[in-house]
């Protein structure tokens, strides 16, 4: 069974020991270079191929900009990690490089102790590693998929019956959970629903804190809607999107009539996440008295399943992602074999199919 190759970019001696002996700790993983900075790391990916690149930055946001647009022209199939200061210029610098096609992000451990920092690294490349080797050992070279594993094409062609929203409800607001390759998925979806959109939108994205703070102020600047990182006690109101803080939980509370206010705490992650889709979901399902939309996306694991089973009782009209479009097509599959999707669209349609539902009936 082929193993994943790795190649670590990082300035700092320190850290790329502690890189090494964090992906050596890998059986699916050989690591075939430690590198200082991205000139030595295009050279050794001209001579040796390369499954994973871990890129740790200490250098203005250009340079690091830059240097994700050389690796992802030169070597489009290589699947590259930043790993990332929990500082704002670092949370603003890992969403540009996200954007120009970073696969994912690890935040750097905020401890000087370098056993201590292999242990909590270990913790958040295990599930990266677990579903890049799986991949890589369904990819060939081409990188087309060799077969078929799902034993049916259903979750691959959008092969759900036609249905439409009904007529006959009034929806109460959105929820989404996303997790890999979320914040591009949510830069290309978000924009394109309307300055009338007559919803709240309240979203997941599987996030630490500072990271959802700088997604907020970016999907801002590019949406027709307003785009807040949620804070306690905030009235939900049409045409507002809420992202949930990075590092706790949000959930609904009831207002009045049909009125919410957004609830923000400490409770436990689910399926180890905080904030966590499932949690925001089971609120929605607890408080809302008519249906929702419910949205899920790319990432990995099953993260908003057990909410979607709940808000679907409630009449929930359900959006999956498809796999063509998905980074990561986990959280969308789960929910698809469960019985809970009833559209399956593209990244490029999901604005539409969200808009389609709430316009359905005025507002």
């Amino acid at each position: 069974m082929p193993k994943l190759t790795a190649l670590i970019v990082d300035d700092s001696a320190v850290y790329r020991k502690i890189l090494s002996e964090t992906l050596a700790s890998f059986p699916d993983v050989e690591l075939v270079g430690a590198v200082a900075n991205a000139k030595f790391a295009l050279d050794r990916m001209a001579r040796a191929e390369v499954n994973l690149l871990t890129f740790n930055f200490d250098m203005p946001e250009a340079e690091v900009i830059s240097s994700v647009h050389s690796f992802r022209k030169k070597f489009p199939d290589t699947k590259i990690i930043m790993i990332s200061s929990t500082t704002r210029s670092g949370a603003n610098s890992t969403l540009r490089a996200l954007s120009e096609g970073a696969f994912a992000f690890v935040a750097r451990p905020q401890t000087k102790d370098a056993n201590e920092a292999v242990a909590l690294l270990r913790d958040d490349f295990a599930p990266l590693i677990t579903m890049l080797a799986i991949n890589n050992n369904l990819l060939s070279r081409s990188g087309r998929f060799m077969k078929d594993t799902t034993g049916s094409g259903s979750l691959t062609k959008n092969t759900l019956p036609q249905q439409s929203p009904s007529e006959s409800l009034r929806y109460d607001l959105v929820v989404l959970g996303i997790s890999t390759g979320g914040p591009n998925a949510l830069m290309r979806m978000l924009p394109k629903l309307p300055a009338n959109f007559p919803l709240p939108v309240l979203i997941v994205q599987h996030m630490p804190p500072l990271f959802t703070e700088a997604l907020a102020a970016s999907l801002s600047k590019k949406c027709q809607l307003r785009v807040v990182e949620a804070a306690e006690g905030m009235p939900v109101q049409r045409g507002t999107v809420y992202l949930a803080p990075g590092g706790h939980q949000m959930a609904l509370s009831k207002a009045g009539g049909n009125s919410f206010l957004i609830k923000i705490n400490d409770d436990p992650p689910e399926n180890n996440c905080r904030p966590a889709a499932d949690y925001l979901f089971r609120s929605a399902a607890e408080n809302c008295k008519g249906p929702v939309i419910g949205v899920i996306m790319t990432g990995m694991g099953c993260d908003g399943v057990k909410g979607l089973q709940l808000l679907k009782k409630q009449g929930a009209w359900v959006i999956a992602q498809n796999e063509a479009s998905s980074v990561v097509f986990g959280m969308p599959m789960e929910a698809i074999k469960a019985g809970l999707v009833d559209v399956i669209a593209p990244l490029d349609r999901i604005a539409e199919e969200i808009t389609k539902a709430a316009l359905i009936k005025k507002y």
